[in-house]
């Protein structure tokens, strides 16, 4: 068994000597791929993580299928930082790859997701700064501004952070509303 945390193991059911053996084989890949000590707890975590939402699937019937929804899902979560995807996906790449051997594991773009796990720049042009009501048919605001003039001049920042945080969580940019707040 994982002294670590004890939590999931692979094959519930197996006798322990195997579960003890996978997790040592494990830890070996993981100092053979240079994983530091203190982060190979960690990397077992990650792996437990994945074992507990297969809801039993041994880990020799999963395909790279399997390995990108569950990369997916843990980088919608908000909770998560991107090195934490990052060693996610470092971690299940050492168990399909050396660990388990799984053929399939060159098919999986894993430098994709340990790069690509890192938050966009503000100046990233996928993160929609530039939006403008005429670029998406959205209404514009009235032509005088009246109040809304005087609203986006004097709460200038407050309506920046509303933005920024309506984007920062995916929200529709082609909402109706965010036009009338447009600064």
């Amino acid at each position: 068994m994982v002294e670590d945390s004890g939590r999931s193991q692979p094959g519930q059911g197996r006798p322990p000597d195997k579960v003890s053996r996978f997790w040592e084989r494990f830890r070996e890949k993981l100092t053979g791929q240079g994983v530091k000590a203190p982060a190979q707890r960690w990397y077992v975590v990650r792996v437990e993580q994945y074992i507990k939402v297969s809801h039993g699937k041994r880990l020799r019937e999963h395909a790279p299928a399997d390995v990108t929804a569950y990369l997916e899902q843990v980088g919608r979560d908000a909770r998560i930082e991107d090195w934490q995807l990052g060693q996610t996906a470092h971690a299940l790449q050492i168990l399909f790859g050396p660990v388990l051997s799984m053929s399939w594991a060159k098919q999986v773009d894993w430098q994709a997701w340990r790069q690509g796990s890192r938050s966009l720049s503000p100046e990233h042009p996928t993160v929609a700064r530039d939006y403008s009501p005429r670029d998406y048919s959205a209404p514009r605001p009235a032509s005088n501004g009246g109040t809304l003039k005087g609203v986006r001049r004097t709460h200038h920042e407050v309506l920046n952070r509303v933005v920024c945080a309506i984007r920062s969580r995916h929200y529709s940019i082609r909402g109706q509303w965010l036009s009338l707040i447009h600064i």
